[in-house]
């Protein structure tokens, strides 16, 4: 199983309000693999704003996949919303790429 190496992954946040993006997962064939890109478990995106992440990913190298993040919305001032979940279009994943999650709802 190849990797796709030096991938960018960019998280947009098209939301209209702060975003905290808690897990990113990719399609590895029929399974779904967690990518620990977050620090400290989590990051948080302005609205408008995006995050790139760089990494190698095992076992999609030249294959088809697609990328689910998790977030939560913020709700006032301390609060969260429950999780919303963005997934890409399925897309062939290749060295020296990137691909957008656009958080939209």
């Amino acid at each position: 199983m190849a990797s796709a190496g030096n991938f960018t992954v960019t998280i947009q946040n098209d939301t209209g309000v702060e975003v905290r993006a808690s897990k990113f997962e990719y399609r590895d064939g029929t399974k779904s693999k967690t990518e620990n890109i977050f620090f400290a478990g989590s990051d948080r995106i302005d609205a408008g704003g995006h995050k790139d992440y760089t990494r190698t990913l095992q076992g999609i190298g030249n294959e088809e996949t697609e990328f689910t993040v998790t977030y939560q919305k913020r709700s006032g001032k301390n609060n969260w919303s429950a999780n919303h979940i963005a997934t890409t279009d399925t897309f062939v994943c290749q060295d020296n790429e990137g691909q957008t999650v656009r958080l939209t709802n």
